[in-house]
């Protein structure tokens, strides 16, 4: 009996081919780096101001300039004043003490007289101060008129009748660069520096005829 013949059948399998995509996995030397480049540039991002934030600072900043300057300047145009307020507020504190110390031992009659002192000299200081405001604005407006028309001494001569107004604008003057001519000009209408009076009061000596 014939036996059958066995053949051996190949049988080839086609797998699918990969595709090619990039691999989704990242190396652990990116993933670290993320990790920590991440957190550190965000917080960076949000510490740094923004340029709203850059300008309200600047404009923070000169207004606080400004404000000193201003105080500075009302400082240096009203000596006067100035030094008016500071005996009265010297002079302030003996009755401010003397009245805390009769309300403590019940003398209430002097306490409210020492009172009435220390609050006569808080009014007085007022006062002071509110009559040295004026000569900070005629010292404004002084070196306004000059930044824009120059020297002139029509400028200043409205403003050269009495010691206050005359100092505020001469210490415009000088600020403004025109120290020489100012202090001629004041020169030749007679000014000193001791013609503390009004000229209703104390004439110069070019007026005295």
């Amino acid at each position: 009996m014939r036996k059958p013949h066995l053949r051996l059948v190949q049988v080839q399998l086609k797998l699918p081919r990969k595709s090619a995509q990039p691999s989704s996995k990242r190396p652990i030397v990116e993933i670290l780096f993320n990790f920590w480049y991440t957190p550190v540039m965000t917080e960076r991002q949000d510490s740094m101001p923004t340029l709203d934030e850059t300008q309200t600072g600047q404009a923070e900043s000169t207004a606080k300039i400004n404000k000193l300057e201003n105080v500075i300047n009302l400082l240096r145009v009203s000596p006067v004043q100035q030094l008016g307020a500071a005996i009265l507020g010297g002079v302030m504190v003996l009755p401010g003490f003397e009245a805390a110390e009769r309300f403590s031992d019940g003398d209430y009659l002097l306490a409210i007289g020492f009172s009435a002192l220390t609050l006569w000299n808080l009014t007085v200081i007022g006062l002071s101060e509110a009559t040295a405001l004026p000569k900070l604005s005629q010292y404004k407006e002084v070196r306004k008129a000059l930044a824009k028309f120059g020297w002139d001494p029509r400028i200043i001569e409205p403003k050269s009748h009495s010691w206050c107004q005359r100092h505020a604008a001469r210490t415009a003057a000088v600020d403004s660069g025109y120290e020489s001519e100012v202090n001629e000009f004041l020169a030749q209408k007679g000014y000193r520096w001791y013609h503390f009076l009004p000229d209703t009061l104390d004439k110069p000596e070019d007026q005295l005829s």
